[in-house]
């Protein structure tokens, strides 16, 4: 009788350490978890002001000085996505999220209806737009200076993907024929040669890359839309953009943001653009 008692006492200790145990390793793995792993595109991308990814070194750029805040302000590390790196880094924002290869996105995300079809946007922290940029050589200063119906048609070069490519379509793709750059090759010789009429982009590259190169400038009177940027996550995934939205008001409240904005000169998300 006293055999039986000391083992099933055995038994039970046994098992009350393993279930310990057990709720240990469970409480450890939730916590990693609980830290996002985050898409913002791949090294080698140079895209200042939103992205500045050097081969060999962390994300920066305004991006990713952004997410590293709020990953701060949340007490988690910086832990990337790069499993679609062979992938469009535009339309690999929406892949990241929906194959669960990443849990949050930011790289120039920009907020509309129909993309809020298939994710759920944090509050935005800046705002951009949709401007052209041309060949320093060419005699327009405006969007109204453009040719109205070229004969030829002229070469417009938008990204699939994008809001410029959807802005160009919509209000361009009647009187223009409208080029991704990977059908162009060099899209800055294209335009200076004067074979490409205009690159459809966002404000703040473009006027970036008006600084950066010579020969190319952007049109005075853009942006001609206003796009807020926000960091995307999956729909179903509320307690995550619940602490994102809390870590960006924070940031905003302790001026983390406001400094991030004059840094690299990007409006807050009330201010008109530029």
């Amino acid at each position: 009788m006293q055999r039986t008692f000391v083992f099933v006492l055995s038994v039970s200790l046994v098992i009350a350490i393993v279930v310990s145990l057990y709720a240990q390793v469970r409480s450890t793995k939730t916590t990693t978890n609980h830290c996002p792993r985050v898409y913002m595109g791949f090294p080698g991308i140079v895209e200042p002001p939103s992205l500045v990814w050097e081969t060999g070194s962390e994300p920066g750029g305004f991006d990713g000085e952004v997410i590293q805040a709020v990953l701060s302000n949340m007490g988690c590390p910086l832990k990337l996505d790069l499993s679609g790196r062979k992938n469009n880094p535009i339309k690999q924002r929406f892949r990241a999220l929906e194959q669960g290869t990443a849990d949050c996105v930011i790289y120039q995300f920009s907020v509309t209806k129909k993309r809020k079809t298939r994710v759920a946007f944090s509050r935005p922290y800046t705002v951009d737009g949709v401007s052209l940029l041309v060949g320093a050589q060419r005699p327009w200063h405006k969007l109204s200076d453009l040719p109205v119906n070229p004969k030829p048609k002229q070469i417009l070069v938008a990204n699939k993907g994008t809001t410029g490519h959807h802005w160009a379509t919509e209000y361009m793709g009647s009187q223009y024929t409208i080029k991704e750059n990977t059908e162009i090759g060099d899209v800055d010789d294209c335009l200076r040669s004067g074979h490409c009429a205009a690159f459809v982009g966002d404000y703040s590259a473009l006027s970036s890359v008006n600084t950066r190169k010579t020969g190319l400038r952007v049109l005075e009177d853009g942006p001609y839309t206003r796009e807020p940027w926000a960091i995307a996550v999956r729909k179903d995934d509320r307690p995550l953009l619940d602490r994102i939205n809390q870590a960006l008001e924070s940031l905003e409240s302790n001026g983390t943001l406001p400094r991030l904005r004059k840094k690299w000169n990007m409006p807050s998300p009330g201010s008109r653009v530029p």
